[in-house]
């Protein structure tokens, strides 16, 4: 269920406040209070296949260790993280993989429309042994959803760890 944060407005010098608008305050104390946010976990075991032309999709059908604006379905589409409520989020993605050093790793975001395209925000590459974290700021309307996905070049499969998760977090509307 979306969270509301209505548009009290401004007050002027012997305006009476009613209860509408009290109620107004109250709703976006509360929904400050608790804003909304999830953070995904895996149980671990995804094979990331080696090459390829994209990066593979994270899957996270773990059990979510909060999700206060059910933005994400461990069961359906569980590779997305998806608005319910339109704003300014805070978006980390941290991997950890087997122990097999890879020449090459790349962790990226991904921001899906409404109208169904796809462009990355933000990528961490590297080459690394054991984890890669990824963070960024991204405004999302209702709807919209983002994806962490990961590529590496390494001659073999690579498997992730139980420690791994995809996180968001409201931070406010966009102005």
């Amino acid at each position: 269920m979306a969270k509301t944060y209505p548009d009290i407005g401004t007050f002027s010098s012997g305006d009476i406040l009613t209860a509408t608008t009290m109620n107004q305050i109250g709703d976006n104390l509360d929904n400050q209070r608790v804003p909304p946010m999830v953070r995904c976990t895996t149980a671990g075991g995804q094979v990331i296949p080696s090459g390829g032309a994209a990066p593979t999709l994270l899957q996270w059908a773990g059990t979510d260790a909060f999700d206060t604006d059910a933005m994400h379905d461990t069961a359906v589409n569980n590779t997305r993280i998806t608005a319910n409520t339109a704003g300014v989020f805070v978006v980390v993605g941290s991997v950890f993989l087997d122990g097999q050093t890879a020449n090459r790793i790349q962790l990226e975001i991904v921001r899906y429309t409404s109208g169904g395209s796809a462009s990355p925000i933000e990528t961490q590459e590297g080459s690394v042994s054991f984890g890669l974290q990824v963070t960024a700021l991204v405004n999302l309307a209702v709807g919209e959803y983002v994806t962490l996905g990961l590529f590496h070049a390494t001659g073999g499969n690579r498997t992730i760890g139980a420690r791994s998760f995809f996180s968001a977090a409201w931070l406010g509307q966009a102005s």
